[in-house]
This record gives C-alpha cells, structure tokens and sequence, in this order.
C-alpha cells in the first residue's frame, strides 16, 4: 500500500495544532464558555466551530479544495449573532484575517455528509463536555481511504506527554499515524518540538491491565463492562476518560483496553468520533473492531451502520473481550 504523502501529514498536524490553540484560547479567557445545546441535547461551544473553522482554512490553504465529513455546520450560526461573533474572534488567533463570511463558509466546507472513496473526517472537539468541565478532550482528523483510516491525528491539550506528569499536562500531546510512517507523538504546544515515536506493543499479555472507558454513562455501559471483564477473570483498573484521548493512552501503553458498550442496541456510532482514534492505536499493533470482533467500517459514513460498539485492545487481550461479550450476548 503506497505510504501517506508528508505534505497530508504535515498540513493535518499544523491543521490540529492550530485548532488546539484556538480551543486553549476559548479556555483561557474564563467568565464560562459560550455553548449551545443541539438537537440531540449534546453541547456545543464556540471553539467546537472555531476550531472546524481553523481546520479547514488550514487544510484548504495547504491542500487545496477537498471532502470533509465534520460533525458540525454553520446554521445555528446564521442566527445567532452573538455566539456567531464569538466564533469569529475566536478563530483570529489562528485566522487572524478571518471574517465572518469566510468563517461561516469554512465551516460549512466541513459538513459533506455523502460517501467517497477518500475523504476526511474531523471532530473539532471530541469530549465537548470535558472541555467545559475542565476535563480532556481532543481534536481529531482522520483521512479516510475505503473502509480504513490511514492518517489519523489527535491534539489532547490537557494529556501530558508521560504519564502522571502533572507538571507536563500543560505541554499537551499531539499524536500522529500515518500508511507508511512509524506512528509519533510531540507536545502540543511546543512546535519544534522532537517526535517521539510510539514504541509497537510487547505481544506478551500484561500483567497489571488498565481499561479506559468513557466518562459519559449515556455513551458505554459501566455495567456491561463489568460483566465483560469477570467473565475472563480480569482484575483490572478502570480509568474513564473523555474523548478520543483514549485511543492515545492504548496506543503508548498506558492502557491496554478500551470498551465501548452502546445501552441502546440501535445506537450506531458516527466516523469522527474514531477514526483518527483507530488510525493511532492500530499503528502501534493494538487491535480495534466492533463488538463481534468485525473490521470497523468507515465507508458509508457519517455513521458506522455495518458496526456496533468499539472494543480496541491490547492483541494478547482482544481476542478473549471478543469471545466474552459473545459468550454474554451484548454483541
């Protein structure tokens, strides 16, 4: 398979940087966050378009006209002149020549919703909750080819680059995977900062094993879970966390499991809230398909409607999550 070109590379990575700094800026100026409640009652912020906005300017200076799949649109903001205005000044600390036209046609450039064979997908926040709780969160882009994710970036603003560096947190983490390219991780806010690559998982199974799960009780079951990981006789430790940020602990090693049970069988997850996820654990040897131990699917997007649930592991401990949660019908 032909290798990503480094000039996707390089504008995906400058594209998320930049939105991150955007998101830090929202954060930073306190007095709350502007947000709004979409039709689904899930939460969305000026950064959330902000960041959409600095993604595609991004991309669209360094690449040229091209399809993304983005989870939002700017029509609420066509009427709502004041978070509208927000967004636009958010976006000059990126954009700094940014108008409202060109922001509110970014965004919009970001919200293609029809299949093709190659295209990206981008959540400009992923864990918008956790952003306003002062929680993780992340930007994430992918580019798609098919059924697969073959470039996948995450900017996690509040995950330090070691674990348990509190100090670091503050740098952030930027992790990139790329077809053809060992897989890498950077601080966030330091530009010029060394790539460290992300080493391939030992194959021996680990002898202390943490699962990361999500911190939202309305998007995994707790309890199934729990149920899941009797039944291979797992003691393990639970570490819930927002975002795609989860996939980023998998792939360095920090955790060795992550589960995503949907409570409602009709629940059909949606391309931006994986993709790049996948692209970076995958990269470093972890093993992601859904919950009946089937490739995810990425092709008819926005939503994953040949999958159900997510279970992205450790290869020693897939295998055996597989066959318990067929052994205890939640597939």
């Amino acid at each position: 398979m032909k290798a990503v070109e480094p000039a996707l590379v390089e504008a995906a990575e400058a594209a998320v940087r930049a939105a991150c700094a955007v998101c830090r800026s929202v954060t930073a100026r306190g007095g709350g966050i502007a947000h709004a409640l979409k039709s689904d009652q899930s939460p969305v912020t000026i950064a959330d378009y902000a960041a959409q906005a600095v993604v595609m300017n991004e991309l669209v200076q360094r690449i040229g006209e091209l399809r993304v799949v983005g989870e939002e649109d700017a029509t609420d903001l066509r009427t709502a002149a004041a978070l509208r205005d927000a967004v636009v000044t958010a976006v000059r600390v990126a954009w700094p020549t940014a108008d409202t036209k060109r922001v509110l046609e970014a965004i919009d450039r970001g919200s293609a919703r029809e299949p093709a064979e190659r295209y990206w997908t981008l959540d400009p926040i992923d864990g918008t909750k956790g952003f306003l709780a002062g929680r993780h969160y992340a930007v994430c882009l992918a580019l798609v080819e098919g059924e697969t994710p073959v470039l996948g970036v995450l900017g996690c603003p509040n995950l330090a680059m070691q674990p348990g560096d509190a100090a670091a947190a503050n740098d952030g983490a930027l992790f990139v995977a790329a077809r053809g390219h060992p897989p890498w991780m950077r601080a966030l806010d330091k530009k010029d900062a060394p790539r460290q690559f992300l080493a391939p998982v030992h194959r021996d199974r680990p002898q202390s094993v943490v699962v990361t799960h999500s911190v939202e009780r309305g998007h995994s079951s707790l309890e199934s879970l729990g149920e899941v990981l009797a039944h291979v006789e797992i003691d393990a430790v639970m570490r819930p966390v927002d975002s795609q940020a989860k996939y980023a602990l998998v792939a360095r090693g920090d955790a060795h499991a992550y589960l995503r049970i949907p409570q409602e069988v009709q629940r059909v997850e949606t391309v931006w809230d994986h993709a790049a996820g996948v692209a970076i654990a995958r990269a470093t040897g972890n093993v992601a398909t859904d919950l009946r131990g089937r490739p995810l699917d990425f092709s008819a997007c926005p939503f994953m409607v040949r999958n159900r649930g997510i279970v992205c592991a450790h290869p020693s401990l897939h295998g055996d999550l597989i066959e318990a949660i067929d052994a205890l019908g939640l597939g």
